[in-house]
């Protein structure tokens, strides 16, 4: 009976040894995931502007584990897509995308990741106007 004692508490001991939880170890980057568009603001001059998702204004971005994305979606009505390569550092997103016509682009944008939302913001100069894009998603 001792021996079948023995035996039970070093095997529940090594069980519990190989049991250890994999998700503490787990490192996937928070982006990693379907996100869809909620809304999109841009900003000049003082005003800004909202504009919800809707089906002349949608995106989904798919960042994938392996540091590939790949979005697509309608822009002002017109059809888009895009794919390439992703990283971070910090809250800086780097997202480069090759382009037939226009070659190899490179976009750091400032990001947020809260739960499941997620947002970048980037701005671009346009006839001397300073314009400032935000762009709302959630994971889905």
């Amino acid at each position: 009976m001792r021996n079948l004692l023995s035996m039970l508490l070093v095997f529940s001991f090594l069980f519990t040894i190989g049991c250890d939880d994999d998700e503490a170890t787990d490192e996937t980057n928070p982006l990693v995931g379907v996100w869809n568009m909620t809304s999109l603001s841009f900003a000049t001059g003082g005003a800004t502007t909202t504009i919800d998702a809707s089906a002349e204004f949608s995106i989904v971005i798919i960042f994938n584990e392996d540091g590939t994305f790949s979005n697509q979606g309608v822009m002002e009505g017109e059809s888009h897509s895009e794919s390439g390569t992703w990283s971070t550092s910090g809250n800086k997103l780097t997202v480069i995308t090759e382009d037939v016509e226009e070659g190899t682009e490179t976009e750091i944008w400032d990001y947020t990741v809260s739960g499941s939302s997620f947002s970048f913001t980037f701005t671009d100069t346009e006839d001397g106007e300073t314009w400032t894009y935000t762009y709302n998603f959630t994971k889905g």
